[in-house]
């Protein structure tokens, strides 16, 4: 009976241990900037692009930096739900670039406050990320391993 105990103690701590930890913490723009700059990057403030000509006055701030084979574009908004329907969006159009390819996604988590999706499809790896407010997109246009191994360390060292 003890040892039933434990165990079950056990299997729980270590549920709830996965659950807490599967979804990162967000970060700010300025916190995804330092982050890639520290890798080389030089970015951009794009937040016009979305707010003045594509017209999402929810877009608070976007970062961005392209860097052949390499595009991110990390954005803060004004909600967790316009987050969360331009994740969507995102997704959407990264499907259906790709519809006839065939490829499934090797992440697709969805719940409450955090998204993410990554799919490797048409000589592109995709990553799109929803924690909170904050939305990151990022692809990489080759997927040699170097390109691959570039693209991997700046999304760890953002964090998502």
């Amino acid at each position: 009976m003890i040892k039933k105990t434990i165990c079950l103690a056990m299997a729980l701590t270590l549920c709830a241990c996965l659950c807490a930890c599967g979804a990162p913490a967000p970060i700010t723009g300025s916190q995804f900037q330092e982050r890639v700059v520290s890798l080389g990057y030089t970015t951009s403030d794009i937040t016009d692009q979305y707010v003045e000509d594509i017209g999402y006055p929810k877009v608070q701030r976007c970062i961005g930096f392209a860097s052949y084979p390499l595009h991110f574009e990390f954005l803060e908004m004004a909600d967790g739900d316009f987050a969360g329907e331009f994740f969507s969006i995102s997704k959407d159009m990264v499907d259906g670039f790709n519809e006839t390819e065939g490829a499934k996604p090797a992440t697709d988590i969805d719940k409450e406050d955090y998204q993410k999706y990554v799919i490797t499809t048409g000589g592109m790896k995709y990553v799109i990320v929803r924690v909170d407010t904050t939305v990151l997109y990022a692809y990489c246009e080759e997927i040699d391993d170097l390109s691959l191994t570039q693209f991997n360390k700046a999304i760890k060292a953002v964090g998502y």
